[in-house]
């Protein structure tokens, strides 16, 4: 379920979010423009069908930026285990841990510019808001959907095995088993 309550973003990182609605825009208005000057000789369908693009993609950007919300009754100190487990899971760089908020990016390079994913996670007495956004201004960032969906799931997987008490490494080291074999079988066509 979504909340209310948005992720904040720096100004590069809003340029960056909206990067492709914002260069999708950019032609459609200046058409717009030409079109209301020299009606006669321009479509009124590249006007529709850019127009109609560029505010899908403006709808959907705004629309990642929204929280999840989940209900789980933490403590603080179960919310920043749970954090630094994902944490050593997913090679997460935490820039931020307090009791009941973290911000964190996960980089898909070698460089510090090549951040791939930020995470936010926030927390109340009883419900879990979590925020995963791919970054779309890395080059050749196309499976960013699937690693915010990562992100989440072993989040969400890991604060569940401490909620019950459950060995999390032990749980941890079988999903990843289970991961490699599954990419094993793609591999080879099964």
């Amino acid at each position: 379920m979504n909340s209310r309550e948005r992720i904040e973003l720096t100004t590069g990182e809003t340029l960056r979010h909206f990067g492709v609605s914002i260069l999708l825009l950019i032609p459609t208005i200046m058409y717009v423009y030409y079109w209301l000057e020299k009606a006669e000789d321009l479509y009124l369908f590249p006007i529709v069908v850019l127009l109609g693009i560029s505010i899908f993609f403006l709808w959907t950007s705004w629309d990642r930026l929204f929280f999840k919300k989940y209900k789980a009754e933490l403590t603080d100190e179960q919310f920043i285990e749970a954090v630094q487990i994902t944490a050593k899971e997913l090679d997460w760089q935490v820039l931020k841990l307090e009791g009941s908020y973290a911000e964190i990016f996960r980089f898909r390079g070698f460089w510090e510019d090549n951040i791939s994913e930020k995470i936010s996670i926030k927390k109340t007495k009883t419900i879990l808001f979590i925020n995963s956004i791919g970054n779309s201004g890395v080059i050749g960032q196309r499976n960013y959907i699937k690693r915010n969906k990562e992100n989440i799931d072993s989040f969400l997987l890991n604060t569940k095995a401490i909620l019950q008490g459950k060995d999390v490494e032990k749980i941890i080291i079988e999903r990843q088993k289970r991961k490699k074999k599954n990419f094993g079988k793609r591999a080879n066509g099964q």
